[in-house]
């Protein structure tokens, strides 16, 4: 069997370069292994551009994850909630689908909400509770806008 192997500048062919390569790859030690999460998101999310990716990716599985709870709660097929709020069956299939690029807009989950039954509120909370005092917000209804 005949074999075709390209040369690069030095002479060696590819399949040596690469076994070359391959050796010092072993030889390198090991990196540190997370033990924990926070060990994670700490090695994964060092640049402001990692952590920025991270929350846009997190907000729209979370938005997935609660649109197709809602369907699912509603017993409602894609079809039939595309057929009440004026979407195509796509366009409900691509909002349940976790894509990590970009989040729908709030007035789309609105209106898948409307769609499947339910009344969307929106509830501001502070993350760390304030010393001393807290002050009770009223949810806004889609009849605020």
């Amino acid at each position: 069997m005949v074999g075709i192997h390209s040369a690069n500048d030095s002479g060696m062919t590819q399949r040596k370069a690469s076994k070359d390569r391959s050796r010092q790859l072993i030889g390198r030690p090991a990196t540190r292994r997370p033990q924990t999460l926070d060990d994670l998101k700490r090695m994964l999310l060092r640049t402001p551009r990692d952590r920025l990716d991270f929350e846009r990716a997190f907000v729209c599985v979370g938005a997935s994850n609660f649109l197709q709870a809602l369907r699912a709660s509603a017993r409602l097929s894609q079809h039939e909630v595309a057929l009440r709020s004026g979407m195509t069956q796509s366009d409900v299939s691509r909002l349940e689908r976790a894509s990590g690029t970009r989040a729908p807009e709030l007035a789309t989950i609105m209106r898948f909400a409307r769609a499947c039954g339910f009344d969307l509120f929106l509830v501001g909370q502070p993350r760390r509770p304030a010393r001393g005092r807290t002050r009770q917000l009223t949810p806004l209804t889609p009849d605020d806008f």
